[in-house]
């Protein structure tokens, strides 16, 4: 898109007019800071949750015409996954954005009659498949709430002993019911947050992307200078410009290490086995500042990391990056 497009050239223009060299990935820049990005917020990763916003209203008005029309057609359809070849642009809009409510949404237990026992989220955050020991999932498959409710509408203590186990009926009966003789309806899992459906939902979708960048929430911790922060997280996504890595980009001839250590050049040697890096380390040791020494890069990142609240750490982050 036009916007990310602006977004990229002013990261990674020169002033030769020329492109620079991208670090990093796009889409690692827009994750959260917490995931390892950058927290930029990238305009093709946002349209989802804002089209989040217009199924919310979609599903919450069913007076309105396009419910009518939209519901009736396809009905059950709007929860399940993908879109069919040739379905129209306002259908593929809607379902787009019911894909990222499904995990800030979980259906209101009015008269059960729609709601899947196992499949839907209706207690707490998730659905009962996710909590496989709490319940005989064979018997209830398929079935739907309103099985565990009497005549009156209120939970049927009998039927919930036969399904599930005992704190499974305790939290079950703590479940707020609505009104029995009214359709179920879908709620927000956390309401008042301050923010709006489209936040939680590229909050949520942020949160559960299964990328390979670990939580680096507590690089904040160590209050660095900016400079200092960008370089750790250079280092903590693999894209600090060492030889070794612009070997491997094609981008210079050899590897070894120009400060004279006869070694290649990469990352966990910068961090760790540097010899001039050593001679610093040891004379802060002298000088009574305790730093600790590592055999390998992921020692390194696992130690500084429970230690970010402490000074030394900040100290050790500091060295590494002024030698």
């Amino acid at each position: 898109m036009k916007v990310d497009k602006i977004y990229r050239n002013f990261l990674w223009h020169k002033d030769n007019g020329k492109q620079g060299l991208h670090y990093i990935a796009w889409e690692t820049l827009c994750l959260p800071t917490s995931l390892g990005g950058f927290g930029i917020h990238g305009a093709a990763e946002r349209q989802g949750p804002l089209r989040s916003r217009r199924a919310w209203i979609f599903l919450h008005n069913k007076n309105s015409l396009l419910n009518k029309i939209l519901f009736k057609k396809f009905g059950a359809k709007i929860w399940e996954e993908g879109v069919k070849r040739g379905a129209s642009i306002a259908w593929k809009i809607l379902k787009g954005g019911i894909d990222y409510l499904k995990p800030v949404i979980r259906l209101q237990v009015n008269n059960g009659l729609s709601i899947n026992i196992n499949a839907d989220n209706w207690i707490l955050d998730r659905s009962l498949n996710r909590w496989p020991a709490t319940c005989n999932t064979v018997d209830i498959d398929d079935k739907k709430v309103s099985i565990l409710m009497d005549e009156d509408g209120n939970w049927n203590s009998g039927k919930l002993s036969e399904f599930f186990s005992g704190d499974m009926v305790k939290l079950i009966q703590q479940v707020e019911k609505g009104t029995n003789n009214i359709e179920d309806r879908i709620e927000l899992i956390h309401t008042n947050m301050g923010k709006t459906v489209s936040a939680l939902c590229a909050e949520a979708n942020s949160y559960q992307n299964d990328s390979k960048y670990c939580k680096y929430k507590w690089l904040k911790k160590l209050k660095l200078d900016q400079k200092v922060y960008l370089f750790w997280w250079r280092v903590l996504n693999s894209a600090l410009p060492t030889k070794g890595w612009l070997c491997y980009r094609r981008l210079a001839n050899t590897m070894d290490y120009s400060r004279g250590c006869h070694e290649i050049e990469d990352t966990e040697h910068i961090i760790i086995k540097c010899s001039k890096l050593k001679v610093l380390l040891q004379k802060l040791r002298s000088s009574g500042f305790n730093v600790p020494s590592f055999l390998n890069l992921d020692e390194c990142i696992l130690a500084t990391k429970q230690r970010a609240d402490k000074g030394l750490a900040k100290i050790y982050a500091l060295t590494i990056y002024y030698s």
